[in-house]
């Protein structure tokens, strides 16, 4: 899996021991590539057609985040499905933002910043483009920072750090959206990185590491640091919470080649640890990749990115839905003429 990233990006095509570095990457959900790695910078400046100035607009589907490329410099956009999308925010260079995160309540953005060589520090912005400002201090040029987790009451973020001159993964961290500005590590939060709150915002999903495990597992553990677990086996990461459940949406390897990999959305019960396949996600028998983003608020639909695969390059982004039983599969796609960078959407 050839990625055209920057500094840190490596192949799992050619060496998937490297999975921790690169699987738990940059949309937010888009988990193949890390900070400040576009998949085809050259290609996303297109992203800004038809993208106008402004606040994005009111509409009844979720709204999401995507980050684009224009004219040397990484953007921010924001709208909503059904409804319009507006560049609300432009940083100083390729890799000044990434990792975008929505809100529960859909009103707010969070995200990790660079400016020239300060940083990073993960931000906030307003929807509408307003009330940009930073939630931590800089936490160092050699720290590498998760996508944010929002709590479901958006009093709270949670990220993983990785200092990468130290032979260590991600430790989770938590931080207030009030603009305290104190990261605070989480108690037992060693080796874990945050994927997503549960809807009674008590517990918090989020993905490890075992020694001799070649992918990644989820584990649990309350967002105070307590009753930390691990839930199903290994090769089940990116664990999604779908509303009022005990199931969360996971994706796993299925096989892994020189010219590409096919990884297939599961549905696992963090209750009993059994989990089954969404089989239309991805085909088992076809190179592609299926990663979860969000559920919508009922927990009907679970929204997914799709990639496709072209001479070992992960290429064709789209956007899907589908219901829980696997049926009611939709192309939902933006409208954002040649997006190939990080996304994310509200999770209710």
């Amino acid at each position: 899996m050839a990625i055209n990233c920057g500094r840190g990006c490596a192949d799992t095509g050619r060496d998937s021991g490297l999975v921790w570095q690169v699987l738990w990457g940059a949309v937010t959900k888009l988990k193949v590539v890390r900070r400040g790695c576009l998949l085809g910078l050259a290609g996303t400046a297109a992203v800004l057609a038809g993208i106008g100035a402004g606040p994005a607009q009111a509409s009844t589907g979720p709204v999401f985040a995507a980050v684009g490329f224009s004219n040397g410099s990484s953007v921010l956009i924001a709208g909503t499905f059904g409804g319009s999308a507006h560049r609300i925010f432009r940083g100083d260079q390729p890799a000044s933002v990434s990792e975008p995160a929505v809100s529960p309540d859909g009103r707010r953005i969070a995200f990790v910043e660079i400016e020239g060589t300060n940083g990073p520090w993960v931000s906030v912005i307003n929807t509408d483009g307003s009330g940009h400002r930073h939630l931590t201090g800089s936490l160092g040029s050699n720290r590498d920072v998760s996508t944010p987790v929002w709590s479901r009451d958006g009093k709270k973020i949670f990220v993983g750090v990785l200092n990468e001159t130290q032979r260590a993964n991600y430790a989770a961290y938590v931080v207030s959206t009030s603009g305290s500005g104190r990261l605070t590590g989480v108690s037992h939060g060693s080796n874990a990185r945050p994927e997503s709150i549960s809807s009674d915002n008590k517990t918090l999903a989020f993905d490890t590491m075992l020694s001799g495990d070649r992918w990644q597992r989820t584990a649990l553990m309350t967002v105070s640091g307590t009753s930390r677990h691990l839930v199903g086996g290994a090769n089940l990461w990116q664990a999604t919470w779908k509303p009022r459940s005990s199931t969360v949406a996971v994706s796993r390897v299925l096989r892994d080649t020189g010219s590409g990999v096919t990884i297939q959305i599961q549905l696992l019960n963090t209750s009993t640890g059994h989990y089954h396949a969404l089989a239309a996600t991805q085909s088992a028998t076809s190179l592609g990749a299926a990663y979860p983003l969000a559920w919508n608020s009922t927990g009907t639909w679970l929204y997914y990115l799709h990639y496709d695969y072209r001479n070992g390059d992960q290429v064709h982004p789209r956007i899907y839905r589908i219901r829980a039983d696997g049926s009611g599969r939709t192309d939902v796609t933006p409208r954002l003429s040649g997006w190939t960078g990080p996304f994310a959407i509200q999770g209710r």
